[in-house]
């Protein structure tokens, strides 16, 4: 899986890739630096065979959930283990723990006038 903050809409984008290659927006972008890496060890070092059972996602006006275009998300694993994306950080994406996700809620969703929180359970 592949999470992106997408820079123009404030949203973050999920995919799953069919490459290794740079967004396509960073083309020809000399400041751009492209890298891959894993945040297994760093979420999941103790719990090497977590399932997800749920995904929490804040949706607005620019979201398209259908494309995987989220305001921000979480994916919630066995044992409350959590994992959340918020693509306004200044530089990029960032990542947080449980909690984060309700923070970021009690925070921001109050100023955005047409937000609103989806919850989904993962068979």
């Amino acid at each position: 899986m592949r999470l992106d903050a997408d820079r123009n809409l404030a949203q973050v984008r999920v995919s799953l890739p069919v490459s290794t290659s740079p967004p396509h927006w960073a083309a020809g972008d000399e400041d751009f630096e492209f890298a891959l890496s894993s945040c297994e060890s760093i979420f999941f070092a103790d719990w090497p065979k977590l399932s997800c059972r749920g995904v929490r996602a804040v949706v607005d006006a620019e979201s398209v959930p259908e494309q995987g275009l989220f305001k921000c998300l979480e994916f919630v694993f066995d044992g409350g283990n959590c994992v959340f994306a918020d693509p306004t950080w200044h530089f990029g994406l960032r990542l947080g723990v449980r909690g984060s996700f309700d923070r970021w809620v009690e925070s921001n969703l109050a100023d955005l006038a047409d937000g609103q929180v989806i919850e989904r359970a993962v068979p």
